[in-house]
């Protein structure tokens, strides 16, 4: 049995992949079969590359051209490269021979598909997102497939498309599914700050000038991104006093395993509002305070953030007007009760969903016969 992934190179393209793989492997190993199963990711060059390879999973890059809603005389260049493109990912795709194709969507997976649907390879396409991405409302006609976390996001496909449609929830990793989880404390001592893989810059204008102040009530485990981790921990270092100096720690990139552990030790998290954040964070049962990017394709973080706090189990503030007095404002004002009530909202939430990465992964098996 022969699988193939595909996606962009974010975080929240990858981490769905290698969930869906580590089910993969699961099943596989469960079932009588006389044949091996291989995994083999076709994607962009980028340093998401070595996490694939880190699970024995055959991984190929391919050209790839990337669309810029800005003016840049890149979105030139790549789109005389997708010819390049096509014709790379059409060549590996036949010598690979995958008898399905899973793809998390992104610039990184386009012409994978349209290659793959040449060489007529059943497809599962996976939309994240409660807005689909423009490449995955282009490529849907070409999959068997569409895999979705929201329901919000099944009318933006094509009328044509709806018998595609299946609901799965985000696939996350079983690492942050076999949490213990604890109950909450009676009130936040603990709080985890994250921008995402890439950091927020954003986040990080509003956290640092008063980050001393924020370390006078609280523990802070901060991932700021890794362009801007030596950065912070200089003017850290500078700024911060002496009885708050142990009260923090700073992460540009955080793996899996010490994800799981920092979820699973604080009391309230704030974040980013991609889908993959969302649904690790509803594993962990903690309260959250979310601050949707704005400019994010087709504004889905607001719309994902909006989705998700109508359970009761995140506060969605606005980036464009929120200063950190409001934010310490909003803190101090999470008594109790919301601690305990936004923990069993998240709960209820992720319960609906912890299975998406099973479901897809037996969807694939199923029509690669």
């Amino acid at each position: 049995m022969r699988v193939l992934l595909t996606g962009g190179g974010s975080g929240g393209h990858i981490t769905p992949l290698l969930a869906v793989a580590e089910q993969l492997k699961k099943i596989y190993s469960n079932k009588q079969s006389n044949s091996e199963l291989k995994l083999f990711y076709l994607g962009p060059i980028d340093k998401t590359t070595q996490l694939f390879q880190q699970e024995d999973i055959v991984t190929q890059n391919i050209i790839t051209s990337k669309y810029r809603r800005y003016f840049s005389f890149q979105n030139l260049i790549d789109f005389l490269k997708l010819p390049l493109g096509f014709l790379d990912a059409l060549i590996k795709l036949y010598r690979i021979k995958p008898q399905v194709i899973f793809s998390k969507g992104g610039h990184g997976s386009f012409m994978v598909i349209i290659a793959g649907s040449l060489l007529k390879i059943p497809m599962v396409l996976h939309e994240s997102d409660s807005m689909p991405g423009l490449t995955n409302r282009l490529l849907s006609k070409y999959v068997t497939y569409i895999a979705t976390s929201f329901t919000h996001s099944h009318k933006y496909f094509r009328p044509q498309d709806k018998n595609k449609i299946i609901l799965t929830g985000n696939p996350i990793r079983k690492i942050f599914q076999n949490q213990i989880l604890k109950q909450p404390n009676n009130q936040i001592k603990k709080i985890f700050i994250m921008g995402g893989s890439q950091g927020s810059v954003l986040i990080n204008n509003i956290i640092m000038p008063s980050f001393n102040d924020l370390l006078d009530h609280y523990e802070i485990i901060y991932q700021c991104g890794p362009a801007n981790l030596s950065n912070i921990v200089e003017t850290l270092k500078k700024n911060i006093s002496s009885q708050n100096k142990n009260k923090y720690k700073i992460y540009g990139f955080i793996n899996p395993g010490d994800l799981k552990d920092i979820y699973t030790s604080v009391d309230l998290i704030i974040s980013r509002a991609g889908s993959g954040s969302i649904f690790e964070i509803a594993a962990s049962g903690k309260p959250s305070i979310l601050i949707p990017l704005t400019s994010a394709a087709q504004n889905h973080q607001n719309i994902n953030a909006d989705i998700y706090s109508q359970t009761g189990a995140a506060i969605v503030l606005n980036e464009k007007t929120l200063q950190f007095k409001e934010l310490i404002n909003i803190i101090d004002a999470i008594k109790e009760q919301d601690i305990q009530k936004m923990s069993n909202a998240a709960r209820l939430f992720f319960d609906d969903y912890k299975n998406a990465a099973t479901k897809i992964a037996e969807l694939l098996l199923k029509i690669a016969k």
